[in-house]
C-alpha cells in the first residue's frame, strides 16, 4: 500500500459518498487511476463494503455511547456502531426510539459484558431543520445501497436527479447521515483510534481527520484517522495532560449497523403516507 492508497482510504473515511473526481483533485492523481485503485481495493477485500450511519435524532430517536472491557460478537438490534480496540475494549453506540428501549439495551449489554467502563449520553441537539417525506425515501434507498447514484435513485423514486442531489447534499451538511467504508484495517497502513474524555476538548486537539465527533459541555468523543502510531501517541500525551482519566484506544475492527434506522424510517414513512391518505379525497365508486 502506497501513499495514494492511504489518501484514497482517508478521503473515503472522511466522506464515503465523495466522488472519484473529487478525490482526484484532492490528492493530485487522475480519475482513471483513482477508479482503478478503488476497484482493486474492493477486489482484494481492503474495502469490504460501504455502510450508512444516520443520526437517530433526525428519526425521532436517541443514542447512548458505552464501552465495556472484553470483546464479543453481539448481534443485537439497536447497535448503531461498534469499535473494537486493541486494549480489549468494545466501544458501542446504542440507538433506540425511547428511554425504555435504551434502558433495555444497556441492561442486556451489562449482562453480557459486566460493568461498563464508560457511559455517555449526548446532549439532545437542537434540530433547526428537519427532514421530510422525500428525504426519508432517499435514506431508505441509501440504506439498501449506499453507493447508488443519483440517476438510479431518480428512476426508483420518480424524483428528478437534480432534486435528489440537492436533498442529499442538504442532509449531509445538516449531519443527518454519512456514508462510511468498512475497511479491513489489518490490510492497510492507516490507523483508527478513539478518544473518550469527560471534558470538552474542542479546539484543543490536533485531530483533523474524524469519522465520528461528538462534543458538548460534558464530554468529548472522537473516532479519528492517522497514518502513523506516533501521531496517536502525541494525541494520547496531549489528552492526558488535559484529562488524566481520558481513554485513547487503537481500533482494529469496526462496523456500522442499520437495524434501528431501517425500523424508524419505515415507521415514519408509514405515518406520513397514512396522513396523506387522510387528507386526499376519497375516490367515488
Amino acid at each position: 500500500m502506497d501513499e495514494i492508497d492511504r489518501e484514497i482510504l482517508i478521503s473515503l473515511l472522511m466522506k464515503g459518498g465523495i466522488s472519484q473526481s473529487e478525490i482526484s483533485k484532492m490528492i493530485g492523481s487522475s480519475t482513471q487511476r483513482i477508479n482503478y485503485r478503488v476497484k482493486k481495493m474492493l477486489e482484494e477485500g481492503i474495502i469490504k463494503n460501504f455502510k450508512v450511519h444516520i443520526n437517530p435524532y433526525f428519526l425521532n430517536g436517541m443514542n447512548l455511547f458505552v464501552a465495556y472491557e472484553g470483546t464479543k460478537n453481539i448481534d443485537l438490534r439497536g447497535i448503531g456502531s461498534v469499535f473494537r480496540c486493541l486494549e480489549r475494549t468494545d466501544f458501542y453506540e446504542l440507538q433506540a426510539m425511547n428511554e425504555k428501549e435504551l434502558l433495555d439495551l444497556t441492561n442486556y449489554m451489562s449482562v453480557e459484558f459486566g460493568n461498563k467502563i464508560m457511559q455517555y449520553r449526548p446532549r439532545v441537539p437542537e434540530l433547526k431543520n428537519k427532514i421530510n417525506y422525500y428525504d426519508l425515501l432517499i435514506l431508505r434507498e441509501l440504506l439498501k445501497n449506499p453507493t447508488i447514484n443519483y440517476i438510479k435513485l431518480s428512476q426508483i423514486l420518480g424524483i428528478r436527479a437534480p432534486l435528489i442531489r440537492k436533498r442529499i447534499n442538504r442532509m449531509e451538511s445538516m449531519g443527518v447521515f454519512s456514508i462510511i467504508p468498512i475497511i479491513d484495517l489489518s490490510k492497510t497502513d492507516i490507523f483508527l483510534f478513539t478518544i473518550i474524555s469527560g471534558r470538552r476538548l474542542e479546539n484543543k486537539l490536533n485531530v483533523s481527520n474524524t469519522i465520528l465527533k461528538i462534543i458538548d459541555d460534558n464530554a468529548s468523543i472522537y473516532v479519528g484517522i492517522e497514518k502513523s502510531m506516533s501521531n496517536i501517541r502525541k494525541n494520547l500525551s496531549y489528552v492526558r495532560k488535559i484529562d488524566k482519566n481520558a481513554e485513547v484506544m487503537v481500533v482494529y475492527d469496526y462496523d456500522f449497523r442499520s437495524d434501528f434506522a431501517e425500523r424508524a424510517i419505515n415507521n415514519l414513512i408509514e405515518a406520513e403516507e397514512s396522513n396523506m391518505r387522510k387528507i386526499l379525497p376519497e375516490e367515488t365508486p
